[in-house]
């Protein structure tokens, strides 16, 4: 009878470790989903950028096509509004309970520009501008997201 209690004990603490590993394993999966679709999300704007033949002009536009200029602190606290960035072009993925957005920040120009990198490029006034994309993704649940930010650099 004893022998019988001990691996009754041993299979069920191993039925609970394997449920244990299951539901990780799963999480993991989740947000791996969720920093694809960030990951598409940059992609789409650095394309859509990538695409353009002139400078657009991010104060004239006000982020109507997506594109505003240098984003404080203040805008990202505020918990944005992520439904109504871009999302041009941006479909769920099967696996997705949301469709991907992002939001693209001309980076300020003059004295700050060498704290992105200009410098690698030369002279800080190489014609270089920068970018910041910073794109959000959703997992299987609503609850799983990932924010993802790059730094692009684009000469027109």
């Amino acid at each position: 009878r004893f022998l019988l209690l001990v691996l009754t004990l041993v299979g069920i603490s191993t039925m609970e470790t394997s449920t244990m590993e299951q539901k990780m394993v799963a999480n993991m999966s989740d947000q791996q989903v969720a920093f694809e679709a960030a990951e598409r999300a940059v992609k789409t704007g650095e394309d859509w950028l990538n695409a353009l033949l002139e400078k657009p002009d991010s104060a004239a536009t006000g982020g109507s096509d997506g594109l505003y200029q240098d984003l404080e602190a203040g805008w990202w606290s505020a918990s944005p509004d992520w439904s109504t960035l871009q999302r041009e072009g941006m479909t769920a993925a099967t696996q997705e309970t949301s469709a991907p957005a992002y939001v693209a920040e001309e980076m300020i120009t003059g004295s700050r520009r060498d704290h992105y990198g200009a410098s690698q490029y030369g002279d800080t006034n190489t014609g270089v501008d920068f970018y910041r994309f910073t794109a959000r993704g959703f997992g299987q649940r609503a609850a799983t997201e990932a924010i993802i930010e790059t730094t692009y650099a684009r000469r027109f």
